[in-house]
């Protein structure tokens, strides 16, 4: 039986899919992309810094990057729709609040 859309997947109790981390690249947007990474997710991440998202990715397996800065919402949301398959999940840890 598959998800409806919407819902979250699990497998064998966790959470299983595409996960975007913005702001993944270093503090708690790399630590949140560790943990659904260790959940058996696929993660993509975007984050402002080249290189330490470079490394990030490297460490995470992460199949698809985009180096940007989250405040830049209408790149944030291009970056967004541009991704090949549906996103489970996006936890935003970088930017400013307004």
């Amino acid at each position: 039986m598959s998800a409806s859309e919407g819902e979250a997947r699990t497998v064998g109790g966790e959470l299983a899919g595409q996960r975007v981390v913005v702001g993944g690249s270093a503090g708690i947007g790399l630590e949140t992309a560790r943990q659904a990474r260790a959940s058996r997710g696929e993660v993509v991440l975007a984050a402002r810094n080249a290189d330490r998202l470079k490394r990030a990715a490297d460490e995470l397996s992460a199949p698809c990057t985009a180096a940007f800065d989250a405040t830049d919402t209408d790149r944030l949301e291009r970056f967004l729709y541009e991704l090949p398959r549906p996103v489970d999940h996006v936890p935003v840890t970088a930017g400013s609040p307004s």
